[in-house]
């Protein structure tokens, strides 16, 4: 009997083993396949590109860092009194537009220094009578001022170079917490925190408002990482409300330009229908094809006071 039963178990193992290896051949066979497809992928033209847009941009990030420098006291800033009710100007029969020669200053962090700021900047030179300085910090804003103080360094920027213009864009870095002028800390979202970063914004714009005939305050676009995106429209809503209580300035709202019905997306068409890859992998940052379609939305509204040729 026991010998029966051993036949029987050896024949059910060798059966089993069979099965193994058909199978095993089987999904040997599938596999290649797999990989082969994938090698021929990995050959095409658009695989290609796509590769070296990401390496050119990990690159790139991974070589960002700011430099501490110009750290102000943010009592000091605080302290100033901030404008609290939107001006009621006389309306002239007819508006005097901008006229060349004029000088632009343009101020932001990353977003100023890299594709954003330089395609503003070379489209404006192409302007008849126009002169840009620009002046761009990465991770700064009007947060942490201890770390880079732009209310010192635009007074500096102002002085030295006198410009008909301001155009600003930071505050992708402002979303964390805050400290008051009392040193007392204040979670990003909360009513104190609003109430805070409104008060900074106003106070920036009440110090430069006098100093220029206009000011443009440029807003986040839409964004497709998530811990940015309520912190962007907090941000965006905070400058829009800020920028009507002051007769020279203006908010450009760049968040629908960026987006496709509404909705994120990574790629979208310039102002001739061309579709390419606009923002990059971190769903914040624009890309070259990115900055030129924002710097042309904006040179937009600038030419609505302007008249230049």
């Amino acid at each position: 009997m026991f010998k029966k039963d051993l036949e029987i178990l050896v024949t059910a193992l060798c059966v089993v083993v069979l099965l193994f290896f058909a199978d095993f051949n089987s999904f040997t066979k599938t596999f290649s396949s797999i990989n082969s497809d994938l090698e021929n992928a990995k050959q095409s033209e658009f695989y290609k590109s796509y590769s070296n847009f990401k390496e050119s941009e990990n690159s790139f990030w991974a070589g960002v860092k700011g430099t501490k420098s110009n750290a102000g006291d943010v009592a000091n800033v605080l302290n100033e009194t901030p404008v609290t009710e939107a001006p009621q100007p006389k309306e002239p029969e007819q508006p005097q537009k901008l006229t060349a020669p004029l000088k632009f200053l343009l101020v932001g962090d990353s977003m100023m220094l890299v594709w954003f700021g330089p395609a503003l900047e070379n489209s404006l030179l192409k302007f008849n009578g126009v002169s840009v300085v620009r002046e761009g910090v990465y991770s700064t804003g009007l947060n942490r001022i201890d770390y880079y103080d732009w209310f010192t360094k635009t007074d500096e920027l102002i002085a030295k170079n006198k410009p008909d213009v301001l155009v600003i864009m930071f505050g992708g870095n402002d979303g964390q917490g805050m400290l008051d002028k009392n040193g007392k800390p204040h979670d990003f979202g909360t009513e104190s925190w609003k109430e805070i970063y409104h008060q900074r914004v106003n106070i920036y714009l009440s110090r430069f408002s006098p100093k220029v005939k206009k000011i443009y305050w440029v807003g986040h676009p839409i964004t497709g990482n998530e811990s940015f995106l309520n912190k962007f429209q907090t941000m965006n809503s905070i400058y829009q409300s800020e920028c009507a209580k002051f007769s020279n300035a203006v908010f450009i709202s760049t968040w629908e330009r960026f987006s496709v019905n509404g909705e994120y997306r990574q790629t979208i068409p310039d102002d001739d229908g061309l579709w390419q890859i606009a923002k990059s992998s971190d769903g914040v940052h624009v890309t070259e094809f990115g900055g030129k379609i924002m710097a042309n939305f904006v040179i937009k509204e600038i030419l609505k006071d302007a008249d230049l040729k």
